[in-house]
């Protein structure tokens, strides 16, 4: 029961804007236990932050949709309301974490694997723009070449944008 308030909290303070708000001592008020647990059942922050990442893999990902641009937006809205896998995508680039790096990767691979390979150069790109975009919205929370992410409006614009992208007709 500690370690699931002590996880949860971790996923808390990693949801925040600033990473180096990632320490024990904000963990634990978040946590609402004695920072001293931190090395009790984990031994330090970074085998916290190993048992955390190995817990929270992120790789289940339910994809609802068959259309690629669906798939894509999916994500899109996923990344954008889910604040701790947010938090994990800046994580990993922040601080390199290998094992978060591959299972967001195995998760975004999920995403635009729809069956036809033909495509994958321009599904990662637009994969890595959407991530970004989020991203940027989320740590910044301004627009970024003239298009408002964190307004309905301005994810409406990139969803409809994506849509024509992959359009066919």
């Amino acid at each position: 029961r500690t370690k699931e308030k002590i996880f949860a909290a971790f996923g808390e303070v990693l949801s925040e804007r600033d990473l180096r708000g990632l320490n024990i001592t904000n963990i634990f008020k978040k946590a609402n236990r004695d920072k001293k647990l931190v090395y009790e059942y984990f031994g330090g922050l970074p085998q916290l932050k190993n048992a955390y990442e190995k817990r929270n893999n992120f790789t289940d990902v339910e994809i609802n949709e068959t259309e690629i641009s669906e798939r894509l937006i999916q994500e899109f809205d996923e990344l954008c309301t889910h604040d701790e896998l947010l938090g994990n995508v800046f994580w990993t680039l922040s601080e390199r974490r290998k094992k978060t790096a591959e299972n967001l990767n195995n998760r975004f691979l999920k995403v635009i694997d729809d069956g036809n390979d033909d495509d994958q150069i321009r599904k990662s790109l637009i994969m890595g723009g959407l991530v970004y975009l989020a991203m940027y919205s989320k740590i910044e929370g301004r627009t970024i070449c003239g298009i408002d992410v964190s307004t309905e409006k301005g994810k409406n614009q990139i969803k409809e944008s994506v849509r024509d992208i992959f359009r066919t007709d």
